[in-house]
Formats: C-alpha cells, sequence, structure tokens
C-alpha cells in the first residue's frame, strides 16, 4: 500500500461536515417534506393518474424528478412552424394541454423559409414542425406529441399512459387509426377540393367520401362503448384529431360525422377543449 501523501502544514484542517441540528432545522426539514408531499398529490390529481400510476410518479421518470428538472435546469422546449399548418397546431396542442413552457419561431411558408438551410438542419425534408429541446432535435408532429406527453407525464393532462402497457397499446393503437384511417380520408377531400390548382378529380373525391362513410362507421362502433378512442379515459389520439378534422369542417363546409352520435358526442367533447379554442381562434 503506497505512504499516505503529507498535508502540507499551512493548509487548515478540514473541518467535518455538520448536520444541522435543534428545532429550526426540524421545522425547515418538516415544511420541505410536507411542500413536497403537497406539490405531489397535487401533480397525481390534477393529471388525472390513477391509484396504478402513483409508483411511477415516484420513480426516477416519475413526476417528483421531473418537478426537479422544472425548477432547476430544465431546458427550454423551441417549436419552429407555421400557426396555419396542422401538423404544428398537434404539437403546439399538446404543449398547451401539457402546460409545457415553449417558444414558438415562425417559419413563413410562402417565402420558403422551410427550405432554408437553418430549418434543413432541423428538419431533413424542410417540413414544419420541429422541435428543438435542449440538445435534442426532433421532427414529425405525433413523434413530437408523443415526446412532449411522456417527458412530462404528470404536468397538464395526463395523456400517454407509459406507466400501463395496457393502455399505452391501446393509445398507439388509437394513434394508428387516426394516421392511417382518419388524416388520409380528410386531407384527400381537402387536397383536391381546396388546395389542387386544377379542377379536383369528382370521381377520387366520392370516392374519399365513400371511405369516410365506412371509416365514420368504425369509429362509430368504438365510442358507441367508449368514452375516448383509447378508453375512458383522453389521451394524445383523440387530440391527434382536431387539426385536420376542424380544417375540413371550415374549409369544406363538411359535417364528416353528421348520421353517428357517438362520433358527434365524442367530437363536440374534444373540440370545445381551452387549448384547442385558443389554437383554433389564430387559424
Amino acid at each position: 500500500m503506497p505512504p499516505k501523501a503529507a498535508v502540507p502544514a499551512d493548509r487548515p484542517p478540514i473541518a467535518p461536515y455538520q448536520v444541522p441540528q435543534g428545532p429550526g432545522a426540524l421545522r425547515m426539514f418538516l415544511f420541505t417534506l410536507l411542500t413536497v408531499v403537497a406539490s405531489t398529490a397535487f401533480q397525481i390529481v390534477r393529471s388525472g393518474a390513477t391509484i396504478a400510476d402513483v409508483p411511477h410518479f415516484f420513480s426516477r421518470e416519475g413526476a417528483i424528478a421531473e418537478l426537479w428538472q422544472t425548477g432547476s435546469n430544465a431546458s427550454t422546449v423551441t417549436l419552429y412552424g407555421s400557426e396555419l399548418s396542422t401538423c404544428t397546431q398537434r404539437v403546439e396542442l399538446i404543449l398547451k394541454e401539457k402546460d409545457v413552457p415553449y417558444i414558438f419561431i415562425p417559419i413563413n411558408m410562402k417565402e420558403k423559409e422551410q427550405k432554408s438551410e437553418a430549418h434543413i438542419a432541423r428538419q431533413p425534408f424542410g417540413q414544419v414542425p420541429a422541435l428543438v429541446d435542449g440538445s435534442m432535435q426532433l421532427y414529425e408532429s405525433r413523434a413530437i406529441g408523443r415526446y412532449i406527453a411522456a417527458s412530462y407525464p404528470f404536468r397538464g393532462v395526463q395523456l400517454y399512459p407509459t406507466s400501463n402497457l395496457t393502455r399505452m397499446a391501446w393509445t398507439e393503437q388509437a394513434v394508428s387509426v387516426e394516421m392511417s384511417d382518419f388524416d388520409p380520408v380528410l386531407s384527400g377531400l381537402l387536397s383536391e377540393m381546396i388546395y389542387k390548382s386544377s379542377r379536383p378529380d369528382m370521381k377520387r373525391v366520392q370516392y374519399l367520401k365513400d371511405q369516410l362513410k365506412v371509416k365514420m362507421e368504425g369509429y362509430e362502433r368504438i365510442l358507441s362503448k367508449q368514452k375516448y378512442l383509447a378508453g375512458d379515459a383522453l389521451t394524445i389520439a383523440d387530440l391527434f384529431h382536431l387539426p385536420v378534422g376542424t380544417s375540413a369542417m371550415k374549409k369544406l363546409d363538411l359535417i364528416w360525422y353528421d348520421g353517428f352520435p357517438s362520433v358527434e358526442r365524442w367530437w363536440k367533447d374534444i373540440s370545445s377543449r381551452p387549448a384547442w379554442k385558443e389554437i383554433e381562434s389564430r387559424s
């Protein structure tokens, strides 16, 4: 064993750490503990978490860790996009529902700013939106929505139940339905009837309208048995429908849920949320 290095004579001895003593220190400890417990309880109730979610709340990835990060060195979320873009609106909606502070950097689509070198460094396809969170960059609106909902599970409304694999699978299933069965039909109608520079292909329009009816029949089967698409709790899957669904209603004058009472009930529920009303008022 090598000999210990000699301590220089002029170096003062290091005093051992002294644990605070006395009633004042105890009061401070109890106050801090009660503050953490109260904040924890408030976050659990506000988020709509269930008993099954509580263990996750105290884990490394749970809300206590999130509260610590938020109160100390949390990075600033920056969203690059256009207020008129349905994909940007999809991300903004999740940020607002989750009460996540963010900076919005507008991208002028008419001036082709999305094709600039600076933006392509964030989004390789030259599209919107793109998100920067510290050193992490992310694109694709649904991926960003998942990231925000999973990164801040107990801020705002709980939208992505990562602590429950069954509920998370149901959520992913519903997201897939929105992306595969809802968005393509209404986006196709918007493309043919609004955005197309030439006259619309009416055979294509009729095909899409027929498909819309088939899709709504499926939605009616789901929503006649439960409140939301992934069960009886609101998730990102429900909210992802709002931008394109609203755009189709406004621009096409199309009540696409007409004749499907459960779908109508669900749509009026999610479309009346204050976060969406704020975004809708700008478009």
